[in-house]
């Protein structure tokens, strides 16, 4: 491999840390939860980690030992430029400009994005150098069978941070980003958040991955005012506490679109049978909440069952399926197990339409011949709607900072959620700033945003101080026609009434 295709590698793994005003890297660090003591969870660049995610080292990267505390790195080697960049505080193509909000083409109309429509990435015009590094983190199952299906949405917020450094940091702030690994376990996820705030000294968690594990955290984080920005969209407790933020519909509502989708593009199919996992809470909220979905959309539930993602087979649940005269077929699962459940009813010579929401329906499924007809809802954007702007700065900014990052569903709303954190960042005064205050400024950006669809990305969010997030129900479709995933209704962004509760 070439050192600059190591050099690549390393950007789609590790969290990068540059100059202000510059190009340079100063800092690498990885975060993941190992088997054992916390304290061991922070790990030096350049070492191979678990979780299928490896580290390599950085060129001009100053190496951080395992447990240092949060300060930025001294001074650098000679500055390296990551390939493709601008020179010092200059936009590279494509990427740190500022979006003109104005036509959305991917389903917001003229006029919605009344919060400004910026991306937050341009930078202002000198940069005194006193600017204070902000420490993010991402936290979550970035491993496992979880991991596997969300990890590459914390992947994508770091090559944004990767390029927002690279031009000069946000309103010259750079970006400090980690990623830390809880390994599923909710008593380890709130040690390391405790130690993310209290040692490493994070100012804001961006894009948390953690549907079985975040809630451990929440009173926490509520208590030291820690504002946590966008997570896969499944975690219902960003409707619980003022410090969280959804990026777009989250909670059982993401679910209940998936039956909306159905609804709007499987008709006049209207039979649908069900089958969810047992080892999340949120699946048994599907379980529970299934008929009421199906009610609500006009469609007729003839089956519903629960199944365990270790499952090797699925041949019962599609036999109970296919006897119940469903024509379509929800699978809450993971996306290997939708596969497995895919070549289970193959077995059986029972060929539904599929169906499933966002993160399950991974771009390689258009590679499955079961999977054909395959309907998915969508929590923002679909990430191949490239006539939008900010889908193309997003699928840009992957091809030069993260090229081993396939844009997919995930990833995209990893990207949505780096856009509701630059935007409430944007304001924050060029000035050295503490934890607790740059905690502080970024609370006070997020509550002036307003009815904002960041250029055509996400539904319309509103954010008031000190209260929680208004619920919002609106969806992207998108169908696997032809070994491709298409948009069956031209990238229309739906919206409805979320649920009273």
């Amino acid at each position: 491999m070439t050192s600059t295709a190591k050099f690549v590698a390393a950007l789609t793994a590790t969290t990068l840390l540059m100059t202000a005003c510059g190009n340079r890297l100063e800092e690498t660090e990885l975060m993941q939860a190992q088997r054992g003591e916390v304290a061991g969870a922070v790990a030096n660049a350049g070492s191979d980690q678990t979780g299928g995610v490896v580290a390599g080292a950085v060129p001009g990267a100053v190496d951080t030992p395992t447990g240092t505390s949060n300060a930025a790195a001294g001074a650098a080697p000679a500055a390296t430029t990551a390939p493709g960049a601008g020179s010092a505080g200059m936009p590279a193509s494509g990427a740190g400009t500022t979006n003109p909000g104005t036509t959305n083409p991917g389903g917001g109309k003229p006029g919605q994005n009344k919060g400004g429509g910026t991306s937050g990435a341009t930078s202002p015009a000198a940069c005194t150098g006193s600017s204070s590094t902000i420490h993010i983190a991402s936290i979550g199952q970035q491993s496992g069978v979880i991991g596997a299906v969300v990890q590459d949405g914390p992947r994508t917020v770091a090559a944004w941070a990767a390029m927002i450094n690279a031009n000069g940091g946000l309103n010259c702030h750079p970006i400090k980003y980690t990623i830390a690994d809880d390994g599923g376990d909710p008593a380890k996820h709130q040690a390391l958040v405790q130690q993310l705030v209290e040692q490493q000294g994070v100012s804001a968690f961006v894009y948390t991955v953690a549907p079985i594990t975040g809630g451990a955290s929440k009173d926490y984080l509520t208590k030291k005012r820690i504002p946590t920005i966008g997570s896969t969209t499944t975690e219902s407790w960003f409707y619980e506490s003022p410090m969280y933020f959804p990026q777009a519909t989250s909670g059982p509502d993401i679910f209940e679109a998936t039956f909306a989708s159905v609804a709007g593009v499987a008709a006049p199919k209207k039979k649908i049978a069900t089958i969810s996992c047992i080892e999340a809470a949120l699946c048994s909220g599907v379980y529970a909440l299934a008929e009421q979905f199906t009610e609500r959309h006009g469609l007729e539930l003839t089956y519903r069952g629960q199944v365990s993602i270790t499952q090797p087979d699925y041949t019962a649940s599609c036999q109970n399926a296919k006897t119940s005269g469903a024509e379509v077929f929800y699978v809450g699962t993971d996306t290997a197990s939708l596969q497995r459940v895919g070549r289970s009813c193959q077995s059986i010579g029972y060929k539904p339409v599929f169906a499933t929401t966002h993160v399950v329906g991974a771009p390689y499924l258009v590679k499955d011949a079961t999977m054909e007809g395959l309907i998915v809802s969508q929590s923002v954007i679909p990430w191949f709607a490239t006539q939008n702007p900010e889908v193309k700065r997003y699928q840009d900014t992957l091809a030069r900072y993260a090229p081993g990052i396939a844009p997919s569903a995930a990833s995209i709303m990893g990207w949505v959620a780096a856009q509701v954190f630059a935007k409430g960042l944007s304001g924050a005064p060029t000035t050295n700033l503490t934890q607790q205050q740059a905690s502080q400024a970024l609370l006070e950006g997020l509550w002036k945003i307003k009815d904002d669809d960041f250029n055509g990305t996400t539904a319309p969010l509103t954010f008031k101080k000190d209260q929680i997030a208004a619920k919002r129900l609106c969806y992207w479709s998108v169908q696997i026609k032809g070994g491709k995933f298409i948009s069956p209704d031209n990238f229309k962004r739906n919206c409805a009434a979320p649920r009273a509760s």
